[in-house]
């Protein structure tokens, strides 16, 4: 009988034991850290010394000079501060930056060469090399200029005013009184109309064919912030002759 006591008495304390343990195991913090790569990058300096990192959840591991290494996060008061155990190697990156301390001596500052690479291919291309997707009929749309400019910016009246640019670098048009026609080129961003158009002679009162032609003259730059429209830039920021799809 006593045994029999002992065993439960035992079975008891097992049982007790394996409450305790799971509740602290229940109440212990997670590891929420992840291996996983968030971002890489290629920091290249003026000597063209490079140093590959990978990003990961709170860590980062690089090359320098042949050593593989990982470096854990530390605070930092702006960027992103990566530093082993005596924080006697640091790796600090801000924006495209990273800056490498030996012994609180600087030893490496570069810039991230995939960034500026990835920069560069999503610069948009001048105008003429765009597929040229300016060419076709546009209507006078509206006329902007800055809040500070002289005069109210002429504004049409009539659908009539249309610019029509040819691929073979002519332009011809129609106005609320005559046609026109006349030359163009764009090059690197810039359109220059040429010397004057030459115009049916029809007179009409109240026209706005002047102020028309005169602000195709004076534009200096072209650009299309969508498919739909073609915006012609005024010299010294001081206008947009904005137009729409024909």
């Amino acid at each position: 009988m006593k045994n029999t006591y002992k065993y439960l008495l035992l079975l008891i304390v097992i049982a007790a034991l394996v409450l305790v343990i799971s509740s602290f195991t229940k109440n212990a913090p997670v590891d929420t850290s992840s291996d996983e790569v968030i971002a890489t990058a290629l920091y290249t300096d003026a000597n063209g010394q490079e140093i590959p990192a990978e990003y990961t959840d709170g860590k980062v591991t690089i090359n320098f000079n042949g050593e593989v290494m990982t470096l854990n996060q530390v605070i930092s008061g702006s960027g992103a501060r990566y530093a082993n155990d005596d924080e006697s190697f640091v790796f600090w990156n801000k924006g495209d930056e990273a800056t490498v301390y030996v012994n609180d001596a600087i030893v490496f500052e570069g810039i991230d060469s995939q960034s500026l690479e990835e920069e560069q291919a999503e610069e948009v291309l001048p105008q003429e090399e765009n597929s040229k997707s300016y060419l076709g009929s546009w209507e006078w749309a509206e006329t902007v200029y800055p809040t500070d400019e002289g005069g109210a910016a002429p504004q049409p009246k009539s659908d009539k005013f249309v610019l029509t640019l040819n691929e073979d670098g002519t332009v011809n048009g129609t106005t609320d009184c005559n046609g026109f026609t006349g030359s163009y080129t764009v090059t690197n961003g810039t359109i220059t109309f040429g010397d004057g158009f030459a115009s049916t002679l029809k007179y009409c009162e109240g026209s706005q064919e002047a102020e028309f032609t005169s602000l195709l003259q004076r534009v200096q730059s072209i650009f299309q912030p969508n498919a739909e429209s073609l915006v012609l830039e005024l010299p010294l920021d001081s206008g947009q002759v904005i137009f729409k799809k024909k």
